[in-house]
């Protein structure tokens, strides 16, 4: 077991001069810290910034969301139009597949309406539940989840196993 030695340390105001570490050494204006905030508010909330480019074009993701759509509620054809224009714009942290969309309006964030929803295996046999949201007239997220509370990553469902 190692142990790593801890100095006790202070932090200067935004703007004052951080002690450098190598002697002789310029001192280092120290940043205002909040800018770091906005950007780690999406791994507080549990989403991951997408990659960049981030339009619908996992193949296994549109035939999910396409099935889904041939298969769901009443309304869910009516949806069908929207696949051409989502983008993925935020993913969760936990390790399974789910991803929020925007079409060109932006994300929305009322309240959901559940569009379709099935159950199945993904390609690693974890049974999952699977999930296609709308808010505001707009698909909005695909939920995946495990139905065994697994907290690791895994693959999207195939639709012959829904």
């Amino acid at each position: 077991m190692a142990i790593w030695p801890v100095l006790a340390t202070t932090v200067p105001a935004a703007g004052a001069p951080f002690p450098a570490a190598a002697p002789g050494s310029p001192p280092v204006p120290c940043a205002e810290p909040l800018p770091l905030l906005p950007s780690l508010v999406p791994l507080a909330f549990g989403l991951e910034e997408p990659p960049a480019g981030g339009a619908l074009t996992a193949p296994d993701r549109r035939t999910l969301l396409e099935w889904l759509l041939g298969h769901g509620g009443p309304d869910a054809s009516k949806y069908a139009p929207q696949i051409e224009n989502l983008r993925v714009v935020g993913r969760c942290g936990c390790g399974c597949p789910t991803v929020d969309f925007a079409l060109h309006s932006g994300r929305k964030v009322g309240a959901s309406h559940i569009v379709a929803e099935a159950g199945g295996k993904t390609p690693e046999g974890i049974s999952v539940g699977v999930i296609l949201h709308a808010r505001e007239g707009e698909l909005s997220e695909l939920e995946v989840y495990s139905n065994q509370g697994l907290d690791l990553p895994f693959d999207l469902p195939r639709p012959e196993s829904l």
